[in-house]
This record gives C-alpha cells, sequence and structure tokens, in this order.
C-alpha cells in the first residue's frame, strides 16, 4: 500500500473507446490519474460495452467523481471523435489523443514505467485484479482496452514530462549555438 501524496503536479482523464455496444465489441475504458514527480496514480475507472451515448455518460460520472480533472484525453480512433464533439458543449478539457505507432510500440513505451514502480494501484479496488489481468495479457489476451489506456495515461502524463525537458534542452542548446555565432 503506498499512500497517496499530499499534492499532484497534473492530472487527467484518459479514454479509449469502442465503436459499438455488441457482446462481441470491445470495452470502454476511462481512467482517472494524477501525478506527482515520476509516480503516477490511477484513482478510478470506467469499463463497460457500450455506444457513443453510453460513453459520453461514462465520462460525466468521471467527471463528477473527479471534477479537479479538468484534462480529458480521448483515443482519436472507434467513436472517439463523436464522443469529443459531443461532450465539448458540455464539459471542459476534452482533447483528442492521437495514437502514436502501433498498440505493441506504445505498451512496451509505458511498461518501463509500470515495471520501475512508478505506476500506482488503489490497493482496494474492486477492479484491480481484472485491471492487472487484462494489461498482463497483452498481446495475446482477447481485451486490450485496460492496457491501452494505461499506456495513453503513462505516454501522457509521464512520457510529456521528459519529452518536455529534451525540448528545452534542446532550446538551450541551439540559444547557446547562436550566442556563439554572434560572438
Amino acid at each position: 500500500h503506498h499512500p497517496l501524496p499530499l499534492k499532484f503536479d497534473g492530472s487527467m482523464q484518459m479514454w479509449d473507446c469502442a465503436f459499438k455496444d455488441l457482446a462481441t465489441s470491445d470495452y470502454v475504458v476511462g481512467l482517472a490519474g494524477k501525478r506527482s514527480g515520476g509516480n503516477l496514480y490511477v484513482l478510478a475507472r470506467k469499463k463497460k460495452i457500450t455506444n457513443v451515448l453510453g460513453t459520453c455518460q461514462l465520462v460525466r460520472e468521471l467527471s463528477f467523481e473527479f471534477p479537479e480533472i479538468i484534462r480529458k484525453g480521448v483515443e482519436d480512433k472507434a467513436n472517439g471523435p463523436a464522443v469529443i464533439s459531443t461532450m465539448t458543449v458540455e464539459l471542459p478539457g476534452m482533447v483528442a489523443i492521437k495514437a502514436e505507432g502501433s498498440k505493441e510500440s506504445r505498451w512496451q513505451s509505458a511498461a518501463a514505467a509500470v515495471e520501475s514502480g512508478n505506476v500506482y494501484l488503489p490497493y482496494d479496488a474492486i477492479w484491480k485484479e481484472d485491471f492487472i489481468e487484462v494489461c498482463a495479457s497483452v498481446p495475446h489476451g482477447k481485451y486490450d482496452d485496460d492496457a491501452d489506456a494505461i499506456a495513453h495515461m503513462i505516454l501522457q502524463m509521464l512520457g510529456n514530462r521528459l519529452a518536455g525537458m529534451l525540448d528545452w534542452m534542446k532550446e538551450q542548446d541551439e540559444k547557446m549555438i547562436a550566442r556563439k555565432k554572434a560572438a
């Protein structure tokens, strides 16, 4: 059991959407998470086989539970664009998240944060066992929705910190080169 920090540096919801609400469809998965330093705390999860309207209702529910989380990332695939356009008029912070590379490459990139102990799940969450089971079964399991949602969340919340730092370092290097040329 890892206690929650008193202060967080960032937060977001992350949604992996599906196309339809058939028994054979993938699940819609939404996660609420907060970042503190290099650690990610997944605080809640919504998971259901549903359509666009049902997905919008899940977004409302998670937003009601965590009103302080403004940013709501929605994978820009399946019915994600429809969810964004429907919910943008109702809730702030709806952001399309473009899936970069293959699912496998995203899972592999995100795995380092999990393996190094930087991702925490609530110790008493009733969904924890199913979540871990689905994530551990990729790429061979029947479903991968939990793994997609957490991979996007990790890359958005922890990966962007590194990318931002690298951009800053590159900018500083370019400024130094420009100063040397001017001198």
